[in-house]
Parts: structure tokens; sequence; C-alpha cells
């Protein structure tokens, strides 16, 4: 085999890698999305009536599957998240209320909480302390909760 036949198969072989690496890094990326969690607005109306809210954003493409653990892990996350707003509203009358969000990553996994008082109708103070933790791979730098 001449020296130019070698160097054009190699070429080619370097190619098709490369290629293939480049799809499959693509295809990862879309599959496995990125994922921001952060404080939402929530409810303010004065400095005694304070709530933050999560809000999980995905960055994605429309259409195409987010892997299957990821997708229960984020549903697990938004029914914890909508029980504990559910049980917040309860109190959220025209009592003051305080209520923080922080969270921490640690080995793939994240802990958020819910932490703060409220004042129930009646007068009767009640602190609030919800915490749980969720296999999500969202980056640090995707993570823009107050840490715990």
């Amino acid at each position: 085999m001449s020296k130019t036949k070698k160097i054009v198969i190699i070429a080619v072989s370097v190619f098709a890698v490369a290629a293939v690496l480049v799809g499959l890094a693509f295809w990862y990326r879309v599959y496995h999305p990125s994922i921001y969690l952060t404080v939402g607005l929530g409810n303010r109306d004065s400095e005694d009536y304070h709530s933050e809210l999560i809000e999980v954003v995905i960055g994605g493409r429309e259409g195409v599957p987010v892997a299957k653990g990821i997708r229960e892990e984020l549903s697990k996350l938004q029914d914890w998240n909508n029980g504990v707003d559910a049980l917040l509203s309860t109190y959220r009358t025209n009592t003051p209320y305080d209520i923080r969000v922080s969270g921490k990553t640690e080995g793939g996994k994240i802990t958020l909480r819910y932490e703060g008082r409220v004042t129930g109708e009646n007068g009767e103070k009640r602190d609030i302390l919800e915490e749980m933790t969720f296999n999500i791979p969202v980056r640090e730098k995707d993570f823009k909760l107050p840490v715990a």
C-alpha cells in the first residue's frame, strides 16, 4: 500500500472517530440537560411577609427525552415542592410569615430546605423545617440557591 493511501485511510479514520465522539457528546448533553435551581419570587408583602419558592429550569431541547432517572427525581422534587407550598399556603392569610430557601450539593445529590416561621390565625407561632435530598445532576455553577 502506498504512503498516500495510508495517510488518506488514517485521516478518514480520525475524522470518523471525531464525528462519532462529537455525536455522542451532543446526545449526552441533550439527554442529560442542564438543570438550574433558583429561588423564585415567592410572596413578599412587607418585611413580615416573606416566602421564597424553589424554581427548576431545565435547559434541554424540546422533544428530546430526558434520562428516566432524572425525570423521576425531578417529578419527586416537584411533588415535594408543591406539598411544601400547599402547607405554607394554609398559613398565608393575614398573619406574618418568613420562609427562606437554601440548599447544598454534595456527591451528585442536592439537599433542599425550606426553613422559617409562620403564625397561625390564632396567633400561634410555628417553626417550619422541610428538607429533602434528591439525586439530580446539577452543576455547582447552575445552583443558584443560598447555601444551607
